[in-house]
C-alpha cells in the first residue's frame, strides 16, 4: 500500500508522518510530494492520497478523478493560502471559530 501526501511545509510533513506505516511493514510506504510533482503520482500503485495543497493542474485532476472513481481514497485538507481553490472545485474560505463553548457554526457546500 502506498500513500501520497501532496503539500508543502511543516503541516504536510506532519501529515506524511501520520500516514507513515509501521517500519516493519516494508510493503507500505508514504511519500511527501509537491504540487508540481503530483503529475508523477503512480495512480495504479497508490491506495491513499492526502491533498493539502491548491488545486492540481487539469491533467492531474482528471487522473485523480478517474483514480477516485476506481476506488482510490482521497482525503483533502485546505491549502495554506486562505480562499484558494482545492481539489474538485472545492473552495476554502477563511478559518472560522465558533462563538463560544458548545456553539456551532455552519459549513456551506456548493451543489454540483
Amino acid at each position: 500500500m502506498h500513500a501520497a501526501i501532496v503539500g508543502e511545509g511543516p503541516a504536510a510533513q506532519r501529515l506524511r508522518f501520520a500516514a507513515a506505516p509501521d517500519k516493519t511493514r516494508t510493503d507500505r510506504t508514504a511519500e511527501l510530494i509537491s504540487v508540481a510533482g503530483a503529475a508523477g503520482i503512480k495512480w495504479n500503485e497508490t491506495a491513499l492520497v492526502v491533498w493539502a495543497a491548491p488545486a492540481p493542474d487539469e491533467a492531474t485532476a482528471k487522473a485523480m478523478q478517474a483514480w477516485v472513481e476506481g476506488g482510490g481514497v482521497l482525503l483533502c485538507f485546505p491549502p495554506a493560502a486562505e480562499g484558494a481553490a482545492g481539489v474538485g472545485g472545492v473552495t476554502w474560505n477563511t478559518v472560522e471559530s465558533a462563538p463560544g463553548q458548545g456553539a456551532t457554526f455552519t459549513i456551506t457546500l456548493p451543489i454540483i
